[in-house]
C-alpha cells in the first residue's frame, strides 16, 4: 500500500477565517470573564496552541488646556438661509464663481430654516449677497444678521 503523509492542520483557522479541525475553542478552567486566555487544541497536532486576548481600553483624547480659557469672539454675520439643500449648494457655487466670502455652516438655533444649512458671509458683503440672488434667481428662505 502507498505510505500515507500525516494530514496537515490548515493555518487559515488560526487568523479566524475558518473553524479549526477538531473539538474547537475552550476556556482554560478557573478563568473568569471573557477576556481569559483561550485555547484551542486541533486534532492531529502536537501541541497548544494559545492566543491571547486584549482588554480593549479608550483611548483618552490629549488635554487641550490651552483652548479652555481661550474663547473665540463672536461678531456680527449675514446669515442667508434656505429651503432646500440644493439651493444651499447653488448659492456656494455661485458665490465661489463671483468670489464673494463665506462658506456653508450649520443653521444657527436662534433661527429655523428648511434644509438645515445656511450661508454665513461678513455683515459688510450683504449688498452684493442680495444683488447675486436676484441676477441668479436662487431660492432663498431668508437674510439675516446676527451675531455668531
Amino acid at each position: 500500500s502507498p505510505m500515507r503523509t500525516p494530514a496537515r492542520c490548515p493555518t487559515s483557522w488560526r487568523s479566524g477565517s475558518a473553524s479549526p479541525p477538531g473539538p474547537g475553542p475552550t476556556v482554560r478552567p478557573g478563568s473568569t470573564g471573557r477576556w481569559a486566555p483561550r485555547t484551542r487544541v486541533p486534532s492531529g497536532s502536537p501541541g497548544r496552541i494559545s492566543i491571547r486576548r486584549k482588554r480593549l481600553t479608550r483611548r483618552r483624547r490629549p488635554s487641550v488646556s490651552w483652548r479652555r480659557n481661550e474663547m473665540r469672539e463672536k461678531e456680527e454675520k449675514c446669515v442667508v438661509t434656505f429651503r432646500t439643500t440644493a439651493g444651499a449648494m447653488a448659492m456656494e457655487r455661485s458665490c465661489k464663481e463671483t468670489g464673494l466670502p463665506g462658506r456653508l455652516i450649520p443653521v444657527p438655533r436662534s433661527i429655523t430654516a428648511g434644509c438645515g444649512m445656511c450661508w454665513a458671509a461678513p455683515p459688510d458683503a450683504r449688498e452684493a449677497l442680495e444683488e447675486l440672488v436676484m441676477a441668479r434667481h436662487l431660492m432663498i428662505d431668508g437674510i439675516y444678521a446676527i451675531i455668531l
